[in-house]
């Protein structure tokens, strides 16, 4: 059975790569688990513009011949999110056989002072740079621009999740959030974040079997062109 695990869609942000997420599904076949790691709406219960709405029309038009598994995010969290027909709803997916586990990973940043003091000084710097006429980016691609600070935050979700999916009995663990793919190892547990849609390269996971692999968008042969 072919699991393909993706986040951060961020469905209606002017960020979002909605005609490559379009493609994406488009090349899902038939009768696999689609699962949506968190944060796939930017704002639940707000009006679409007509290219968002086309994006989230094509993701329900695929949910009727997939297993759609919708994993709640910061973004668009349980009490925000509307349910749709033919999706599943979730604070986490796991696999059938428990070894694979998918969750956003808001939850797993931590609330030390380290994390508070960054995030008050991120979000004012961020207004500042709006309000002198920036160029509009996501605010996670602006964070980007702190790399320290950024690779504490991506650290300490890491840890977290993995520490997570060892008390729960997995092997592998997916999650989202800090909109940077990557994989890793550790304490014998796999890790892999997803990143986001809302910026090139974008990704996803690609789970068949044992195998577990993050794939580029667009490298893949077999990805409609």
């Amino acid at each position: 059975m072919d699991v393909f695990v993706v986040s951060d869609l961020h469905i209606g942000s002017p960020h979002c790569r909605h005609a490559e997420v379009r493609r994406f599904l488009a090349g899902l076949p038939a009768g696999a688990t689609l699962v949506l790691n968190g944060d796939i709406l930017d704002h639940p219960g707000l009006a679409l513009p007509d290219e968002a709405r086309a994006t989230l029309d094509a993701l329900q038009a695929r949910a009727a011949d997939l297993r759609a598994f919708w994993v709640y995010g910061n973004h668009d969290p349980r009490e925000r999110l509307p349910p749709m027909a033919g999706f599943e709803y979730g604070d986490e997916f796991t696999s059938a056989e428990g070894r694979l586990l998918a969750v956003h990973g808001d939850d797993f940043h931590g609330a030390g002072l380290h994390h508070r003091w960054f995030a008050k000084l991120f979000r004012c710097l961020y207004r500042c740079r709006l309000r002198l006429g920036a160029q509009p980016m996501h605010v996670a691609q602006y964070a980007k621009r702190f790399p320290f600070f950024y690779r504490v935050l991506r650290n300490t979700v890491a840890a977290n999740a993995v520490g997570y999916a060892r008390a729960k009995g997995g092997t592998t663990i997916v999650c989202g959030h800090v909109h940077f793919a990557e994989e890793r190892r550790l304490d014998g547990v796999r890790y892999f974040n997803t990143g986001a849609w809302t910026e090139a390269p974008s990704w996803y996971l690609h789970v068949n079997g044992d195998t577990a692999r993050l794939v580029k968008w667009g490298e893949d042969p077999g990805q409609p062109s």
